[in-house]
């Protein structure tokens, strides 16, 4: 048992900004407090609050108007749930060409039309957001990635297991690549999403952090075949 749990008779933590309270937690270890109490406590409250602030107003008197550019950015829109397949591409193909002519960290789309892009610079950011509205428009925008190498080989049998590289994680699911391409690497193999629905038996709330802990890129899928909007289906809940 400690000071406070031992011989005080009231935790009381109080946190706010110079206009007043915004949230207090108190846990009291006796019949009950007199308003005396209570008002002595808030007081002290008051005055330790207001000196931390001044304390922090002559480090940073007001909030910076950028971030630093050695901090990463994050930026979100929202497009229609039926445009993402667009976004996202045969394959996956279209977001990470997005994810790389405009130098992204990373970029996370899902099934609620919510996009978010990351990255180092947050002119970057807006020109991807200005890329991604005008490819989705009628009529607007040309996919990144058109000029691409394409896979060339044998089509995939569905129903069939196969062992996949993966080759991205996003928040949605994984790209793994399930036939190989040239050796040379004059051509690209063939990938598929498996969509995080899809990884495991039982709800996966990361997708990125489940992955990950499996220490390995090698991973068993189902294809599935092709759906609606041309992209390779794959589930490694379907091999479990």
């Amino acid at each position: 048992m400690g000071t406070e749990d031992a011989l005080g008779t009231m935790d009381f933590k109080v946190a706010g900004d110079r206009e007043g309270i915004t949230t207090f937690q108190l846990d009291i270890k006796c019949e009950g407090l007199t308003l005396e109490t209570m008002e002595k406590a808030l007081e002290q409250a008051r005055e330790g609050r207001l000196h931390i602030l001044d304390e922090m107003a002559k480090a940073l008197a007001e909030p910076r108007p950028e971030l630093p550019a050695t901090v990463p950015k994050i930026a979100s829109f929202k497009v229609r749930p039926e445009l993402l397949g667009k976004i996202i591409g045969p394959g996956g193909k279209q977001i990470r060409a997005i994810i790389e002519d405009f130098g992204l960290q990373n970029m996370d789309v899902d099934d609620s039309g919510l996009v978010q892009v990351s990255g180092m610079d947050s002119k970057n950011l807006t020109k991807a957001e200005e890329f991604v509205m005008a490819l989705i428009a009628d009529g607007k925008g040309e996919q990144r990635g058109a000029e691409r190498k394409k896979y060339v080989g044998p089509e995939p049998e569905v129903g069939k297991i196969y062992e996949g590289k993966i080759k991205g994680i996003h928040r949605f699911g994984i790209f793994v690549e399930i036939l190989p391409g040239a050796e040379d690497g004059s051509t690209p193999g063939l990938e598929g999403l498996c969509h995080v629905s899809e990884l495991h038996t039982e709800r996966v709330r990361n997708c990125e952090a489940f992955v990950n802990s499996w220490g390995t890129t090698d991973v068993k899928v189902k294809y599935l075949g092709v759906n609606e909007k041309g992209q390779i289906v794959l589930s490694r809940k379907a091999v479990m």
